[in-house]
């Protein structure tokens, strides 16, 4: 193989590998409390069920190595760490990863979160073409030049994992910067969850069997025999489908009522404080839940808290905190599905979702908390402005291009200098 020829096959793989990297980090460290339940689905799925407590850490961990990993090849520092660690976790992924394509265990992998879904087969030929490209870098990585001096390599290193490290705690604490599920800022939740009154129905063809002297025979409902027959069975025939909404698990229950379209299909302003069991919130988080329920009353709004907990659950948060706020149930993926904080305050106008956020963001005083109301529904539709929690990241990618830039010029215009002059004619 050519020299030159050989050295852009190994800055591909180099590339492709620092690119997914970067990108698988970055989307687990948008949702770390979702990819800590994928983790925590895996260690469920493999029998380890002890080891759900350490599912987040663990999720944590991974992601930060993923984009360590990626920011070390797009730097070119420290090749030989970067090559090993490379070959390693992906020789180890592909092992992983072509179990669950044999067995599918869970249904899909996790690897990007829920930015972009691959089915366990897809994960695996990916993860072959990874695991190759590794290998690739590994045998050339001494070819590669990085764009750092080995003193000055310590600057953007230690700001790309402050970097991702402050991103991920930051996305923890409140919520994601973006979000990847259905319960998205700008939504309309009747239009997701409820069926319009004229939309199609399911049709079907029923036939039904009978059976006389022995001998069974199908007809129509239009053409049913005479008593004679003795009726056998039925089938039912889907003729043409109906309309089905896009969520199709959102449903709430006051008790054993389903009440989910008495509470979209009303105008005005509603909010949701969800969690998945009551007993995960602070009950020191009673107080401000008590001001809001305060708030909203003021506004003629209606509140209600929605949760998975059991009867005596509820009972227990309401005889320690003083809540009085209406209580409904819905399953605890699909409140986990909505907004990841325990607990979530979701804002909603005339069935759209205006906003969301972490429960332990909301202010504490009586005053602040009409503000946050008033400026929430007066501004309409809100997405949070997250700059300054992926500022570190920014800095150093622009850094690291720039750095790039620079040193490619430089060896571009070194190697022109070099290049021997032809003989004159």
């Amino acid at each position: 193989m050519k020299s030159a020829t050989k050295h852009i096959l190994i800055e591909v793989a180099r590339y492709l590998l620092a690119l997914t990297f970067l990108f698988s980090g970055v989307v687990k460290a948008i949702d770390p409390v979702g990819a800590g339940i994928k983790v925590g689905e895996y260690f469920t799925s493999f029998q380890m069920p002890f080891m759900t407590s350490f599912a987040m850490p663990v999720a944590i961990a991974l992601s930060t190595l993923e984009f360590m990993l990626g920011a070390l090849l797009l730097m070119g520092v420290w090749r030989k760490l970067a090559a090993w660690g490379t070959v390693l976790l992906m020789g180890f992924m592909t092992l992983l990863t072509l179990y669950l394509a044999l067995y599918n265990p869970v249904a899909d992998c996790g690897c990007f979160g829920d930015a972009f879904k691959l089915t366990n087969w897809q994960t695996f030929e990916k993860n072959v073409v990874l695991f190759s490209a590794a290998l690739v870098f590994l045998l050339g990585s001494k070819q590669i030049s990085g764009a750092f001096t080995y003193k000055a390599v310590w600057i953007p290193s230690l700001f790309a994992l402050l970097g991702i490290l402050v991103f991920t705690f930051a996305n923890y604490r409140h919520l994601p910067m973006l979000d990847f599920r259905p319960y998205k800022v700008g939504e309309n939740l009747r239009s997701l969850v409820l069926v319009p009154e004229d939309a199609p129905q399911d049709e079907y063809a029923y036939e039904f069997i009978y059976e006389k002297d022995g001998v069974q025979k199908t007809f129509d409902m239009d053409n049913l025999p005479d008593s004679s027959w003795s009726y056998v069975d039925r089938h039912d025939k889907l003729i043409s489908k109906g309309y089905t909404p896009p969520i199709t698990d959102f449903i709430l229950f006051s008790g054993t009522e389903d009440v989910t379209n008495d509470v979209l299909a009303g105008e005005g302003e509603v909010i949701f404080i969800t969690t998945p069991n009551w007993e995960k919130v602070s009950r020191s988080l009673g107080q401000e839940l008590n001001l809001l329920q305060e708030a909203v009353e003021e506004r003629s709004a209606t509140l209600y808290a929605l949760s998975s907990s059991t009867l005596e659950e509820e009972r227990d948060w309401r005889e320690s905190t003083g809540a009085s706020y209406e209580c409904l149930f819905l399953d605890a993926t699909t409140i986990k599905t909505m907004a990841r904080g325990v607990p979530s305050i979701i804002f909603i106008k005339d069935g759209v979702i205006y906003r969301k956020m972490n429960g332990h963001d909301l202010p504490s005083s009586r005053e602040e908390m009409g503000a946050l109301l008033e400026n929430t529904y007066a501004q309409g539709v809100r997405h949070e402005g997250y700059l300054l929690r992926s500022l570190l990241l920014i800095i150093w990618f622009l850094y690291t291009l720039v750095s790039l830039i620079i040193t490619s010029t430089r060896r571009e215009i070194t190697k022109s200098r070099t290049l021997p002059i032809p003989p004159s004619a």
